[in-house]
């Protein structure tokens, strides 16, 4: 699923990470972070890539390229999340968010372009059901790391 060396991005066996030289991208083989903290694509259990369709800045969609490069683009579903995937709550509110936007707009007789927003409405539909899945990908990590631990105390 992973190449062993992408353009600015090298695996460090001991560390288990990818990560490039000033530390600035790193991915850990479930998430991928720009600086440490903008979350910008999570591998799901079943090898499928959320990924943000937008970029903090310049220097992030340089680690977001670098990152593509590192993994089979096959299996890379993209999302709108504006502020990464960190908070996927957040993530929801805002492709709601957008579809009703869109939805508001087919309302206005002007609009010209009614094929292309339906289709838009279609696409962030599917990403709420990508995000709705990573959402439950979480609570099921959540209970399995809860049951692992009662298990250990007990």
């Amino acid at each position: 699923m992973f190449g062993s060396n992408a353009k600015g991005l090298r695996f460090y066996p001991k560390l288990k990470v990818f990560k490039n030289s000033t530390n600035s991208n790193v991915f850990d083989g479930t998430v991928a972070r720009s600086y440490r903290w903008y979350v910008y694509a999570i591998v799901r259990p079943n090898g499928e890539i959320v990924m943000t369709e937008n970029s903090y800045g310049p220097t992030t969609s340089r680690h977001m390229s670098e990152f593509t490069s590192l993994v089979d683009r096959s299996k890379i579903k993209r999302v709108r999340a504006s502020r990464g995937l960190d908070n996927l709550n957040e993530v929801t509110a805002e492709i709601k968010a957008s579809i009703a936007n869109l939805e508001s707009d087919l309302l206005n007789k002007r609009n010209r372009n009614i094929e292309s927003r339906k289709d838009r409405i279609a696409e962030l539909q599917q990403q709420l059901l990508t995000v709705a899945a990573l959402i439950e990908d979480q609570r099921i990590a959540r209970a399995l790391t809860q049951s692992q631990f009662l298990s250990e105390v007990a």
